[in-house]
């Protein structure tokens, strides 16, 4: 999936959430504040995650929702995997709002169902 500027905008600039599930199949969302494109690819902070980490760790299948009313919303399906080291990592954890912050890994999610909706 190659994102277009449009929809790396809607990604980078809005509240993402992030749907997971666990392997016994009880969901979890969170809300997501930083989040960025690279290599096609979205990258999420690890700096407090819990029940997701386990979850991800168990079933790599993530839903993801992003946009605003005026711009339209981008509502996503994919994989995920969970780094702690590497080029995504590096990335993440050089972030200025992760500063201060534990960044404890980075979830890189492939996106391979893209819907957008105005």
């Amino acid at each position: 999936m190659t994102f277009g500027e449009k929809s790396i905008n809607l990604i980078e600039n809005n509240l993402l959430f992030l749907a997971t599930s666990s392997k016994k199949i009880k969901p979890h969302v969170i809300v997501v504040a930083c989040v960025k494109v690279l290599d096609n690819k979205i990258l999420i902070t690890d700096n407090f995650m819990k029940i997701t980490k386990d979850n991800v760790l168990e079933n790599k299948n993530v839903s993801l929702c992003v946009g605003s009313e005026k711009d339209g919303f981008l509502y996503m399906d994919g994989f995920v995997d969970y780094r702690s080291e590497g080029k995504e990592y590096d990335f993440i954890k050089s972030l200025k709002e992760n500063n201060g912050l534990p960044c404890k890994g980075v979830l890189v999610v492939t996106v391979d169902v893209l819907n957008y909706e105005k």
